[in-house]
């Protein structure tokens, strides 16, 4: 069993979420321009619904899989604690997010605008975290069976 091509799996998945996020930042910024709102609110649309199936299952793929066999290791009590802070915020602030776009009009533009930058410097931050700080660790420390295990957990798993 190849330990990075574990990791190498959910570096992926952060490399879409941070495509998205582009999106997003782009299509935010386009939403009050004459002629762009219509595709920019359609983008957007879009992103929210990757977040909601690939980027929650990938939510579920750490929390359930990853952060499950790493709970009971003293190493990973404080990074863990503050992940999953993390992914309760990213989720309210998708909630937020998700409420101005179906409530949208253009006297909330701005409003849309500091969300979508909010969520995308959140979603980024926690990227950030996990591939520098978390991933690292837990390829030195979990053994090849249970990362097997965990591949093998993460593929059965269903979509959403």
């Amino acid at each position: 069993m190849n330990l990075a091509f574990f990791f190498a799996n959910l570096l992926q998945v952060h490399a879409r979420i941070e495509d998205r996020l582009k999106e997003l930042e782009r299509a935010s910024a386009a939403v009050s321009t004459a002629g762009q709102s219509a595709a920019a609110l359609e983008t957007i649309h879009a992103v929210l619904d990757f977040f909601s199936s690939v980027g929650s299952r990938h939510q579920d793929d750490e929390e359930l899989t990853l952060f499950s066999r790493l709970r009971s290791l003293p190493a990973f009590t404080q990074i863990l604690s503050a992940l999953e802070v993390q992914h309760r915020m990213n989720d309210d602030e998708y909630a937020k997010l998700s409420t101005c776009v179906r409530r949208f009009s253009p006297s909330n533009e701005g409003e849309l605008r500091g969300l979508a930058c909010r969520f995308a410097e959140m979603q980024r931050g926690h990227m950030i975290a996990e591939e520098r700080a978390l991933f690292p660790l837990a390829a030195r420390t979990l053994s090849c069976e249970v990362i097997a295990e965990m591949e093998r957990e993460m593929r059965e798993r269903p979509s959403r």
